[in-house]
């Protein structure tokens, strides 16, 4: 029996959903960038957008640099057509201190699974007061942000 495309599509965006979880519970940046179409648009907050696998990889290089520990775990999901809802905690220390954050990911894949467009939703104030209250973090970040030399 043939599936249907609402059935197919559910059992991609469940299989997406539980890569992504993989993903961020063990952070590996080959893992990540195996996750992208190549003409993915990777958009969050503060950070100008990331275009093509590309930028991914240059991205997740310099993070993972950045926060060595970080990990993540998926808290719920949700998704229609081709588009996905990851609720997510992310953890993980900044300036030698725990940090932790929720955060949303409205993700957009084609049809094989591949991520075309993820849109990151967090408390970008919350953020920036631990990162401000930590002075050991300040040097990090800005190497982070390419503000520094020595970011990745």
């Amino acid at each position: 029996m043939m599936q249907s495309n609402k059935e197919s599509s559910s059992e991609l965006l469940k299989a997406t959903a539980k890569e992504f979880d993989d993903a961020w519970r063990n952070p590996d940046v080959a893992h990540f960038v195996s996750m992208l179409h190549p003409d993915v648009v990777l958009k969050q907050p503060v950070l100008p957008p990331i275009h093509g696998k590309n930028g991914g990889t240059r991205f997740f290089q310099r993070f993972l640099k950045w926060l060595p520990d970080v990990r993540g775990e998926v808290l719920e999901w949700s998704g229609a057509g081709d588009t996905l809802y990851i609720v997510w905690l992310l953890e993980a220390s900044v300036g030698g201190k725990p940090f932790s954050m929720r955060a949303v990911d409205v993700i957009r894949i084609d049809s094989e699974g591949l991520i075309m467009e993820r849109e990151a939703f967090y408390d970008s104030l919350h953020f920036f007061k631990v990162n401000l209250s930590r002075p050991f973090a300040w040097i990090p970040y800005w190497r982070f942000l390419g503000v520094l030399p020595g970011g990745g």
